[in-house]
């Protein structure tokens, strides 16, 4: 059976991560064009699932640019993001202060046109 032709669920919940979503030459991107998304997004929905998870760092920043130029609001998609303390492609730091999460939230808002995440994890690695 071809995935187009699969209409299943699953018990198993599965999260698609967009970490591979992103501006072609972008690093780490793999997925390039919006109509590769959706065709994800149609057989991860096809399965059952509804989950997407994605995150400022993924492929500096433009994973969450290529979610928001699909149509995954009218798909009743639940998505989580990620902010990291690190660094943007351009250098600049990104920290937990509040003055940057109040900048970095409204920037992830903004590529993914909404005004609110389903959940927004605040992330920090600690080396032992």
């Amino acid at each position: 059976m071809s995935s187009s032709d699969t209409t299943a669920s699953s018990n198993v919940g599965v999260v698609l991560g967009l970490m591979t979503w992103g501006k072609e030459g972008t690093e780490g991107a793999r997925v390039h064009t919006i109509k590769d998304c959706e065709g994800m997004l149609d057989i991860f929905q096809k399965h059952g699932h509804n989950e997407l998870d994605t995150a400022f760092v993924y492929t500096s920043h433009t994973s969450e640019q290529m979610l928001g130029e699909t149509d995954w609001t009218k798909r009743g998609l639940v998505v989580g993001t990620k902010l990291y303390p690190s660094k943007t492609s351009d250098g600049t730091p990104i920290t937990h202060s509040r003055a940057d999460l109040r900048k970095f939230l409204d920037m992830q808002l903004e590529a993914c046109k909404r005004t609110c995440f389903d959940m927004w994890y605040l992330r920090k690695l600690i080396h032992i």
